[in-house]
């Protein structure tokens, strides 16, 4: 789409805000909630205790829940693709990797050394893969088929 938004979006930051207080909740709620659910699922207590229970947990906050917490990006308020590590989204995670500002994060070149130990290559010396038209184009590599490789 349109280039990557510096800021966030008033909706945005309400989502991080909503969000927060659900984790929150959450954690304040989690011992009840966790005390109340295992008490509704033993067979050994009388059924008027464990639907006493239920109706304790149903009474619950609905953000109390660890079900209702979404991991949200913390620079663009984005709820999809975020990385939990660093929580932030995979679009703002390469911009900022690609710039060099993410400490020990370095573009990967293991798929080279893949290639190279490969035994679908007779030779070692792979150079750059060009791609014309979504076909790669070789260039220096003598390619073998499966059942030479075998």
């Amino acid at each position: 789409h349109s280039t990557q938004k510096e800021e966030m979006s008033v909706s945005e930051e309400n989502a991080n805000i909503r969000d927060h207080h659900r984790r929150l909740l959450a954690a304040k709620y989690e011992l009840r909630r966790n005390l109340y659910k295992a008490l509704c699922k033993d067979p050994s207590l009388p059924s008027d205790l464990r639907e006493e229970n239920r109706f304790k947990l149903s009474k619950l906050p609905r953000n109390s829940s660890f079900t209702r917490v979404r991991n949200r990006c913390i620079f663009s308020g984005r709820a999809r693709a975020v990385y939990e590590t660093f929580r932030m989204s995979r679009i703002v995670f390469r911009t900022l990797a690609s710039k060099g500002m993410l400490n020990g994060i370095k573009k990967a070149s293991w798929w080279l050394m893949i290639l190279q130990n490969s035994s679908f290559f007779q030779t070692n010396n792979i150079t750059m893969q060009k791609y014309v038209k979504a076909r790669p184009v070789r260039k220096g590599v003598d390619f073998l088929s499966k059942l030479e490789a075998i």
